[in-house]
């Protein structure tokens, strides 16, 4: 019972959990391009070893919502649209902003 946005990009390792509904044009991250080497392109030093991204049941990710690699959001959260969610979020929190931070708690 959970939905992708119409144009979402979800990468691999990503762990969808149950009623997650998300707006249009989410991307989900759950790795990187490598940039350490200064004698090669960027482009040609490959990329990270995938990082989860964890969202767990009952979450709403506004439209344009980011998730970089690594992330976990909890059960309950609501994520405003166009937020940057790079760390955790927890559970029955709403959370706004690049970074994204939580700006109050849902009642349980």
């Amino acid at each position: 019972d959970s939905a992708l946005g119409i144009r979402s990009y979800v990468e691999e390792g990503t762990i969808i959990g149950n009623y997650v509904m998300m707006g249009p044009e989410c991307m989900i991250f759950t790795r990187n391009h490598r940039f350490e080497r200064t004698d090669l392109p960027m482009c040609k030093q490959g990329e990270t070893e995938v990082k989860p991204v964890i969202i767990k049941d009952d979450v709403w990710l506004g439209a344009r919502v980011t998730i970089l690699p690594g992330a976990r959001i909890g059960h309950g959260c609501v994520i405003g649209a166009g937020a940057v969610v790079s760390g955790e979020i927890p559970p029955m929190s709403v959370a706004v902003g690049n970074p994204a931070r939580v700006v109050k708690k849902r009642k349980e």
